[in-house]
Formats: structure tokens, sequence, C-alpha cells
């Protein structure tokens, strides 16, 4: 399952809360705007009823008629109809004794109201998402009796309905927006914490290393710093390590050519006791070991920490310079390497680390596959780099030890013995290779061994 980017998991928060947050406000906007607009019609409304009671009385007293006569109140409501309101003179058992205006579906409405007041009542007709809703007021007069005011109700009305669905239907817009806009300034924001997470990976394992962005926001400063201060002590510990390691192997080389020549001396001189030349034999072999385990740290240090030449190296003429070097170490009894390059192909880089790595190539598959092993060292070029493979037609290397053959010091159980070598040969090529820019694999071999390819960038 893919890890969630840090942009996303905060575009997503962003989401909710832009979403809530335009949700509340939408809400509360409605709400407030039901609660001004309810009070507003229901105000109209009562003023209405209680002007039409007034009237009323009015008309009653200056005509001076029985209380029963509604005449006068006929004509009132007459001379008060408007289009779209119902006006109605109700008696004190509820029953309406006068109406003028016409709503639709009002006839149904069950009863008339004994108490004052305002109400929603609901008319027939209409549908069940889009009922059809009246809002009545009735404000009672001197006589007794009281008068009802009624209308369609305001949040009944188009325009009221169409401005509630258009803010609904903008909620879902302003969410998008919000999260497009999110991610925009999320990934402006974040675009510091991606130039250090690049410049952590370039950089080498070297003393005064430094992530170098130079980032603006304080937190992303502060972890540049950081992350500087511990790379400084890295670099510095490093520098050490390699720096102990040159002095150790230069050390050693004095004490052990001492110590070969009087091995030498001693072997020649041809001691009388059968035994002890066969000691003085395995000691000089014990000593070519060692020899070659310090000559490979001294190589190892140096690929690591030496500047690097600018020099165009041809990888072709290096190969047949190995091969030519492998077959005059192997002796006539041996099979040379075949070679398979073209004229020149050129990269940059030290001739002689390079030559160094194509060489432990070569002298491992001799080593490990015997030496009437064919060894094959072909040379080509692929997607704009220079490749080296060589191959040959031994037993290869187990697959369970492929993942750790450029470590140091890691051999065979069965080869420790078998094998002379220090365990150092790969880790030399791969610490050559990865300074040139390049990397190198292993793998099984068309010829049935095994098959370790380096890569480099052409010149």
């Amino acid at each position: 399952m893919r890890t969630p980017t840090l942009v996303w998991q905060l575009t997503r928060v962003q989401v909710l809360v832009v979403a809530l947050s335009c949700t509340l406000l939408t809400a509360g906007a409605l709400g407030a705007s039901a609660l001004v607009l309810r009070r507003d019609q229901d105000q109209s409304l009562r003023n209405l009823s209680t002007s039409l009671c007034n009237a009323i009385a009015e008309q009653r007293t200056e005509s001076d008629l029985a209380v029963t006569d509604i005449k006068p109140a006929r004509e009132e409501l007459h001379e008060a109809a408007m289009d779209g309101y119902r006006l109605e003179l109700i008696n004190g058992d509820g029953f309406v004794l006068a109406a003028e205006g016409e709503l639709a579906g009002w006839s149904a409405v069950a009863r008339a109201p004994k108490e004052t007041g305002c109400e929603t009542a609901r008319a027939a007709g209409g549908s069940w998402s889009r009922p059809l809703l009246y809002r009545a007021c009735a404000s009672r007069c001197v006589e007794g009796g009281m008068v009802r005011v009624a209308t369609l109700d305001v949040m009944a009305q188009p325009q009221v309905r169409n401005a509630t669905a258009g803010i609904l239907a903008a909620l879902p817009l302003a969410v998008l927006v919000g999260a497009v806009a999110g991610v925009m300034v999320f990934r402006r924001l974040l675009r510091p914490l991606g130039a250090l997470r690049r410049a952590a990976s370039r950089l080498k394992p070297e003393s005064g290393m430094s992530l170098g962005v130079g980032a603006r926001p304080a937190e992303l400063a502060g972890l540049e710093r950081a992350f500087d201060s511990l790379l400084s002590r890295l670099g510095a510990s490093l520098a050490r390590e390699k720096r102990f390691t040159q002095e150790a192997s230069h050390e050693l080389r004095t004490p052990l050519t001492i110590l070969r020549g009087r091995l030498e001396r001693l072997s020649r001189l041809g001691p009388e006791d059968p035994e002890l030349a066969g000691e003085v034999e395995a000691a000089l072999k014990d000593l070519g070991a060692l020899d070659r385990l310090v000559e490979a740290l001294l190589v190892l240090a140096r690929s690591e920490s030496a500047r690097l030449p600018e020099t165009p190296v041809n990888l072709c003429d290096l190969a047949r310079e190995v091969a030519a070097q492998q077959t005059r170490a192997d002796g006539p009894s041996n099979r040379p390497p075949e070679v398979d390059a073209p004229d020149e192909i050129l990269v940059r880089g030290s001739e002689e680390l390079l030559g160094r790595a194509l060489g432990n190539l070569v002298e491992n598959s001799r080593k490990f596959a015997g030496r009437e092993a064919l060894i094959r060292i072909h040379v080509e070029r692929e997607d704009g780099k220079g490749v080296v493979r060589v191959e040959d037609d031994g037993p290869g290397i187990p697959a369970e030890l492929r993942p750790f053959v450029f470590e140091r010091f890691v051999r065979g159980a069965g080869d420790r013995h078998r094998v002379p070598g220090t365990g150092l040969g790969l880790a030399v090529v791969q610490a050559i290779v990865t300074r040139h820019g390049g990397e190198v694999t292993v793998g099984p071999a068309a010829l049935g061994g095994e098959q370790v390819t380096l890569s480099l960038p052409l010149l």
C-alpha cells in the first residue's frame, strides 16, 4: 500500500475543515435569514390584522350598528383586499363571518383559530418535496371577534427557495476551490522540505557534508541546522576512519616487507628439517594473504577519499589490458580471458582505479571458476552509459549470498579454505564504481556461471 504524502494528509484535513466551516456558515446564514424573514413577515401580518380590527371597530362606532351586522366589516375587508392575501373576519366560536381574497388550497384548512398569534398552515396542493405552506396571523378585535390575515409562507416563496438552493449548490464548489487552493499553498510551503530531501539524497559520505538548502521557514531552517550538525559530526568520524585505515595500512607495509624478506631468506637457506621448510612455505602464503589485505585496504581508502582525475578512460583498451595481465599471471596452462569490445568507449575518471576494479572482477572469476574456466569481457554502449560485463562458466555465486557480496569481508563458507582472498575484492569494485558515478550488479551469466556488470556514465 502506498504511503500517503504529507500534502495529501494536509489537504484531506483542510477539506474536512473547509467543508465543516462552510456547512456551519451556510446553516448559520440560512437560519439567521429565515428568522429575520419570518419575523418581518409575522410583524407585517400582525400589523395588517390589527389595522383591520381598528378600522372595523371605527365603522361600527360611526354607523352605530349591531354587533351582528357584518356589512361594514365586509366593506372594510373588500377595501383592504390585496393579491396573494386572504383576509378573514372570525367570531368568537371560530367561524369565518366574512372573507376577501383567494389562496390556492386554503379552503382545505381545517378550522379557524380561537386564539391570536401566528402559525404556519399546510394547504391542499403542492407536493411532498415542495408543500403548499401559508403563514397566518390573527389579532383580536374589541367586539370579541378577530381578524386573520394569511399569505404564502415566506419560506415557501420561489425566490427564497431558489436562493437557498443556490447557496447549497455553491457549497461543494466552495469546498473544491478551498481544496485546490490548499493543495497549491501546501505544495509551495512544503517546497523547502522537498529541497531538503533531494539535497540529502545527493549527499556523499565524505567530510564537509551539509545540505546547503537555506530553508526559510523557522521550523525547516532549524531542521536543516540540526541535520548539518549531524552530518558534520558524521563527516568528521568518516574522515578519522579513512585516515586510520590509510595510516594503519601504510604502517603495516614496512614490517610486512621486512618479515617477507626474512622468510624468503630462510626459505633459500633450505632448512634441513622438512617440517620446518613446510612451515616457512605456509608462513609465506599467509604473508601473501596479509599483503593482499593491506593492499586492498589501501585501494579501498584511496577510492573513497582521493580526488579523481578528470581524464578520459577508454574502457575497451582497459578491458584488453586487464585480460592480457590476467593471461600473464595465469601462465600458458590456463585458458586466457576473451574480450568482446569495439575500438573506443570513453568515460571520465581514474584509469588506475578503474583498471583495479576490472582486474578484481577478472581475478575473482579465475579464482572461483577455475583454471580451465571460460572468462569473457564484453564492453558496449547502453542507454548513454559504458557497460562492462565480466562473465564465466564456473559455479557462480550462491543465490543466498548475492545480496551481501559487496559488503566487506564477506566470503562463502566453502571458499574460506579453498580459495585465497580477503573478502574485499567486490567491496573495492563497488567503491571505485560508485566514486565514478556508476553502479555494479551481479547475476547469473549466459555462460552458466556468474556475471558482474559495471555501468559508468559516458564521457
